[in-house]
């Protein structure tokens, strides 16, 4: 069965946060695991080891899943993630690439997560430029867990906060935007793991299912506030029936980007001063947009309703 998500909106100004290490995935380093030769991005790690060391355990045919790559979004290089059938009582394998360290409970199928980025505020939103192709139908997956360490019962981390995000398949590099979602309106966490999945389920995805990854980036936002925008643009009227109206007085050029409720971007575009956005052709609902400066900071997100 594959996993529900939900998304929730916080409907004030935000800022990149918290620095995620090696987050354009430039930097990579080489190792052994029962004698083969893996890869991995610096301060990031992969599921390779992993397969490889319970391999002969459990009669698996371990491959190599994650890769150093030149076909990037920015820079030289990205992380590839490739779904490999690896036999035994796993079948295909997702390449899965995390900001923590995995560990996988085979007999339960659980995974299991240590490390991750130190964090003093909430996250609001994981960032990531990917491009998915999958086989067949497979799904790709995007978890985000923000924690707070030895805080649950018997001194174990509990999550606070969860989001995710499904794709069935990107037109080359695509933004996305991961909303976490947290239990408490107050509870801010001390740490956030992120984890890309070139298959959505262990076992039932599909062999050569293959994500790219690159640029990662964290917004985060401090507990109830309600802090607004130093450079307020106005979008209006809101709702609308699909022409929005975009004003600013930051004599920038800005970026627009509207998501949907999935973190899909279904619009972009740059604009100065006075501008119109034809979102007619979207569908009837909520959506949520972001302005970004040149420089690429957020100066403002918020949601935006389509009625038809």
């Amino acid at each position: 069965m594959k996993k529900l998500f939900t998304l929730a909106f916080v409907f004030a100004g935000f800022t990149a946060g918290a620095q995620l290490q090696n987050s354009s995935m430039e930097t990579w380093n080489t190792y052994t695991s029962d004698t083969a030769m893996l890869e991995q991005p610096d301060h990031w790690y992969g599921s390779d080891s992993l397969v490889y060391g319970v391999a002969s355990t459990f009669f698996l045919s371990p491959y190599k899943q994650v890769f150093q790559d030149t076909h990037a979004h920015s820079g030289t290089y990205a992380a590839k993630l490739v779904s490999e059938d690896v036999g035994g009582l796993v079948g295909v394998a997702p390449g899965v690439l995390g900001n923590g360290q995995i560990a996988v409970d085979i007999q339960n199928s659980t995974f299991s997560y240590s490390g991750g980025t130190p964090v003093t505020q909430r996250v609001i939103f994981v960032n990531a430029w990917i491009d998915y192709q999958p086989q067949g139908s497979d799904e790709g997956y995007i978890q985000v867990q923000a924690v707070l360490t030895g805080q649950g019962q018997g001194g174990v981390d509990s999550i606070v906060g969860t989001g995710e995000f499904f794709t069935d398949g990107t037109s080359g590099y695509e933004s996305v935007s991961v909303a976490v979602d947290y239990v408490d309106a107050n509870v801010v966490p001390d740490k956030v793991l992120i984890t890309f999945w070139s298959s959505s389920e262990v076992g039932n995805g599909t062999e050569g299912s293959t994500m790219w990854v690159d640029d990662v980036s964290i917004s985060t936002l401090s507990a109830g506030s309600t802090q607004k925008s130093a450079h307020p643009v106005k979008c209006y009227p809101n709702p609308s029936t699909g022409i929005v109206n975009l004003f600013s007085t930051s004599g920038e050029v800005l970026t627009l980007r509207v998501y949907s409720v999935s973190g899909q971007l279904v619009h972009t575009q740059e604009f100065k001063g006075s501008a119109q956005a034809d979102l007619a052709n979207l569908s009837a609902g909520t959506y949520f947009y972001q302005v970004a400066a040149p420089s690429g900071t957020i100066l403002q997100h918020d949601n935006l309703t389509i009625s038809k």
